[in-house]
């Protein structure tokens, strides 16, 4: 049988979740025999799929990871994102630490920004400090936009930062650049024009980069938006050992807002900030990017940003505040998948009764099956949930919608 054809068969139980162990187990097997003739992009469709049914083979998961040194230019980081998701779900960190340590081995080679996600994403939660220095100095090795080098490596020393590999930016990711320009961009700008210490102006600065530069590319919830944001948390301040959360974070606008709103409350006059708001995303160089924004706000330590695949991300909340320990969520990172992260934390108590969701772009691109989850009445189901239109920021022509959501008591 063909490597595609075993693959399109996994992929196929995994969709359906058919869980047949001795089936799984001869596909295993033929795919361990003819390892050598898959590529990449099969490789990791296969290992994700047997990750999705839970079903471990340390020989082929070995042997998949194995072609990805076979050719170290060449190389499909579609893959490399698969197989990441797949040693995580089956806790084989060492697996995942082996793509940035056997690249750096073999030709110095280094990884895109959103496997150096997955790696913080590791490091982070395993309490790992050295692995998290490790990525975001091989980060910013291979970075191809300067002003964006600093960013990833700001809390990292000198001698830390010669101490580590010294990776060239792969072949494979060569349409970084394009991407990141416009950001480092964006960093000249606010650090030209943002006062430090000041989450207004760093606020307008961002929203001054849009307007005057006509950076239409770069979404924020800024205008009408900022103004339910606004009046969201502060008709729904956060109760006491409750935080906010953010699910994407993109270059942490909104993160700076409701870290200044959410983080102050609670707190007497002249005391420090709180933890108010944790903001996740996977993509590292935007990790990075919030991160020096809410610095330059000086709310460290209102807001954390957490690296992280959104989904995966809900059992830490819970293991470091506790359940319902959530009182306010702010999505906007796929609006395809908000109904699922709800659920997600309903069933994970992590957000309890009277907990508030407010989603953005609910419109466009849309999130068409959690208003229908969400936000329609059933009979003998009372609701609080409403649907506000509003135009985007800077595009009066321009209709988009953000739903807002107190969860009810069961």
């Amino acid at each position: 049988m063909y490597p595609q054809s075993l693959s399109n068969i996994v992929w196929a139980y995994a969709t359906m979740s058919i869980w047949h162990a001795p089936f799984l187990t001869a596909v295993a097997e033929e795919s361990v025999h003819k390892a050598s003739r898959f590529d990449l992009m099969e490789c990791g469709n296969t290992g994700w799929a047997f990750a999705r049914l839970a079903f471990r083979d340390e020989r082929l998961f070995d042997l998949f990871f194995g072609r990805l040194f076979e050719q170290t230019a060449d190389i499909d980081f579609q893959a490399v994102h698969a197989l990441c998701c797949a040693t995580w779900s089956l806790s084989r960190s060492d697996l995942t630490w082996e793509l940035m340590d056997g690249r750096a081995r073999d030709g110095n080679l280094g990884l895109d920004a959103t496997s150096y996600g997955f790696l913080l994403m590791h490091g982070s939660w395993e309490g790992n400090q050295a692995r998290e220095v490790e990525v975001l100095s091989a980060l910013s090795s291979v970075l191809a936009v300067e002003a964006l080098k600093p960013v990833a490596s700001r809390w990292i020393s000198q001698a830390m930062r010669a101490a580590g590999p010294r990776l060239l930016r792969s072949p494979g990711d060569e349409g970084a650049w394009y991407r990141y320009q416009k950001l480092g961009r964006l960093v000249h700008f606010v650090e030209a024009t943002a006062q430090e210490g000041d989450p207004q102006s760093v606020l307008s600065s961002i929203e001054n980069f849009v307007g005057e530069s006509h950076q239409r590319w770069l979404k924020v919830a800024g205008g009408p938006k900022a103004d339910v944001v606004e009046d969201a948390v502060r008709t729904r301040p956060l109760g006491d050992g409750e935080v906010g959360l953010e699910m994407g974070c993109f270059v942490g606008y909104t993160a700076v807002r409701l870290g200044w709103r959410l983080g102050g409350a609670g707190t007497a006059w002249g005391a420090s900030l709180r933890t108010g708001l944790i903001s996740a995303e996977l993509e590292a160089v935007h990790v990075c990017l919030a991160r020096h924004h809410v610095d330059a706000a000086r709310l460290s330590s209102a807001v954390e940003v957490w690296a992280g695949h959104i989904p995966w991300a809900t059992p830490r909340y819970i293991e470091q505040f506790g359940e319902f320990g959530v009182g306010f969520t702010f999505m906007d990172h796929k609006g395809t998948r908000f109904h699922q992260d709800l659920d997600d934390g309903l069933a994970s108590r992590m957000l309890g009764p009277g907990s508030r969701l407010l989603c953005d772009n609910v419109l466009k691109p849309g999130a068409p099956v959690h208003l229908w989850a969400h936000h329609r009445e059933w009979p003998g189901r009372s609701s609080s949930a409403m649907v506000l239109a509003m135009h985007e920021f800077l595009e009066p022509e321009t209709e988009d919608w953000q739903s807002l959501l107190d969860i009810q008591p069961p």
